[in-house]
C-alpha cells in the first residue's frame, strides 16, 4: 500500500462530494476520506465490509452510517458502482491512477496488467485509459477534471439560485 497521497484542497467543492454531504451530513466527507485512506494503505482497492468497521471506529460513528455513506458514494460514482454492488469492492479509476502514479514515483515495479479489479486499459507504462465510457471519476486525492452531466449542472444552478434567494431574504430581514 501507500503511506502518502496528494489531497485536493477543494474536494469539498466537488459536486459529488457536496451531494454526499447533502445526503448524509457533515460526517460524510470524513467517511469518504477515511475509506480512501484505508484503500490506499492496502493498495488500490478494499473490501467494503472489511473497512466499514475500521472507518466507523476511527470516526466514532455507527457502522450502518458508514455503510450508507459507502452506498451513496458508489451511486454517485465516487467509487465504481459496478464493482461495489457486485463484488463489494471499493475502488475507482482515479484511485487506481493515483496508486500507479505513486508507485512510479516511488520506483516500485507493479504489473499493471495483472492488477485485479482493474478499471482501465494500458497499452504502455505511461498511458492509462478508461475501459468503459463512464464519466471521469474524481476523488479527493486527484486533481483531474471531472465531467459533469447537464442534469448535475442544472441541479447545481438551481441549488445556487435558491441559496442566493435565501441569502437575499435573510439580508432583508436583518
Amino acid at each position: 500500500g501507500l503511506k502518502y497521497c496528494h489531497l485536493d484542497v477543494d474536494f469539498l467543492q466537488d459536486i459529488k462530494v457536496r451531494k454526499l454531504i447533502r445526503l448524509h451530513g457533515a460526517a460524510a466527507p470524513a467517511v469518504y476520506m477515511a475509506a480512501l485512506c484505508q484503500v490506499f494503505t492496502r493498495g488500490y482497492f478494499a473490501q467494503a465490509h472489511g473497512i466499514a468497521y475500521l472507518v466507523a471506529e476511527a470516526l466514532n460513528l455507527q457502522e450502518k452510517f458508514v455503510i450508507d455513506v459507502f452506498n451513496s458514494a458508489a451511486e454517485l460514482q465516487l467509487f465504481d458502482n459496478n464493482l461495489y454492488r457486485n463484488e463489494g469492492i471499493i475502488t475507482s479509476i482515479s484511485i487506481q491512477r493515483r496508486y500507479i502514479e505513486q508507485c512510479k514515483a516511488m520506483r516500485r515495479n507493479i504489473d499493471v496488467q495483472a492488477m485485479p479489479y482493474r478499471l482501465f486499459e494500458q497499452s504502455d507504462n505511461s498511458n492509462v485509459t478508461q475501459k468503459t465510457k463512464q464519466p471521469l471519476q474524481r476523488d479527493i486525492f486527484s486533481s483531474e477534471e471531472k465531467n459533469i452531466s447537464s442534469e448535475e449542472k442544472s441541479d447545481s444552478r438551481d441549488l445556487l439560485r435558491k441559496n442566493q434567494e435565501n441569502y437575499g431574504k435573510n439580508q432583508e430581514n436583518s
